[in-house]
């Protein structure tokens, strides 16, 4: 999936923040956010486990493009 960004209140601040020292110009956001989910699971009697995998690129210039995962065990009743 991929977004395109043309505001993000969270890192650019609200509408009455503009002297935050926190916020970030317009000019230090990444426009084009990409994020991809793999996911696979198996179901066998009722029990099942699911793996999953995420991918975000970065936000903003100096940010990092984050991975991640998740492990779940399931029992269907």
């Amino acid at each position: 999936m991929t977004k395109l960004v043309g505001y993000n209140a969270l890192l650019q601040g609200g509408m009455f923040s503009k002297n935050n020292p926190y916020i970030l110009s317009f000019s230090q956001i990444t426009p084009v956010v990409f994020l991809a989910k793999i996911n696979f699971g198996i179901i066998w009697h009722g029990v099942g486990l699911s793996v999953s995998h995420n991918y975000l690129s970065r936000e903003f210039d100096s940010g990092t493009n984050h991975n991640y995962a998740s492990i779940k065990l399931f029992y269907l009743f």
